[in-house]
């Protein structure tokens, strides 16, 4: 059976293949979507036994390097076969503390002991985000070659409406708990793997956020918003100066609605409008959504003539 190019399908059908073959080769797989990343590793542990290795940043790259390598050693000497998934690159390299190693240093530590890594005597799947598998395969194109398999992990499943309601339209509470608390759990674990959390938010913690509200259950919402924001760093803190594009600015404001603050939610609505008419001009459909978006946010506020100026330039 053919699976689409890029799918968790096509992706777990050729590691399927690759766990019948061999017992040590390296594999690079390149994701767009950290819920799809977890969707496969959960299909490995059904398999064989898997060690996630998440690397910190903060460390200096030959710490790392050696904690990659006695990761891989202690996989080898275990009594069952083990897999070893290593993710965190993108942080690690690409975002180093002021005064910490280059990225050049990162990838020299990586280039020099790429053969220990492929002597370790273990299976092992590397992660990379899209954003950053470019600059690390111009940076390191010696250690690229030594992958014996690299897929591409395209897909990005979302949680359909259909299952966040029953036929009745509504969830039973226990069990929009339950459907939260999954999507919640995978959103710590990106989290703490360092993926962008703004994609984290998009993916995972708002579909729970959804989920819990079409049972009623805004209060838990709430409250899960603010416990999941307190995971992100930079959340409440230069959120808006960071977002550099129209849409991060508006999925931001998306976030600060999550959160229930419409303040911070109204300056990032009008970022994403900036950026979008100094792009696009004033006539193109994305600035009358971003124009729409920032009436509701104004509503909420109270400002209702602003917010009616926002409708009639967005009809405009």
């Amino acid at each position: 059976m053919t699976h689409p190019e890029g799918s968790i399908a096509e992706v777990t059908s050729r590691l399927e293949l690759w766990l019948s073959r061999n017992r040590t080769a390296m594999v690079r797989i390149e994701y767009v979507s950290q819920y799809a990343r977890l969707e496969v590793v959960n299909w490995l542990r059904g398999r064989v036994a898997v060690e996630e290795l998440v690397l910190p940043p903060g460390k200096h790259p030959d710490r790392v390097v050696d904690q990659i390598i006695d990761t891989l050693k202690n996989a080898a000497q275990a009594d069952q076969r083990t897999i070893v998934s290593i993710s965190g690159f993108d942080r690690v390299v690409s975002e180093p503390a002021a005064g910490s190693p280059s990225l050049t240093d990162w990838l020299n530590a990586l280039n020099f002991q790429r053969e220990s890594f492929a002597l370790a005597g273990a299976g092992q799947i590397w992660w990379f985000p899209q954003h950053f598998l470019g600059t690390f395969v111009r940076g390191a194109f010696d250690l690229d070659s030594w992958f014996d398999m690299k897929l591409h992990l395209t897909e990005m499943p979302v949680v359909k409406r259909a299952e966040l309601q029953t036929a009745e339209g509504r969830l039973a509470p226990e069990e929009a708990r339950g459907r939260a608390e999954a999507l919640l759990d995978r959103a710590e674990v990106a989290i703490a793997s360092g993926e962008p959390w703004l994609e984290v938010w998009k993916e995972l913690v708002a579909p729970a956020l959804k989920v819990l509200r079409s049972a009623e259950l805004h209060l838990e919402a709430d409250q899960q918003a603010k416990r999941i924001a307190g995971l992100c760093g930079n959340l409440m803190d230069g959120g808006v100066a960071q977002a550099d594009t129209a849409d991060d600015a508006g999925e931001l404001a998306d976030v600060y609605v999550d959160l229930g603050d419409f303040d911070a939610a109204e300056t990032a609505a009008r970022k994403a409008v900036d950026l979008d008419l100094r792009q696009f001009g004033p006539d193109h459909p994305n600035v009358a959504r971003g124009r729409s978006n920032l009436a509701v946010i104004l509503r909420n506020l109270g400002e209702h003539a602003e917010a009616r100026k926002q409708i009639e330039l967005a009809l405009e």
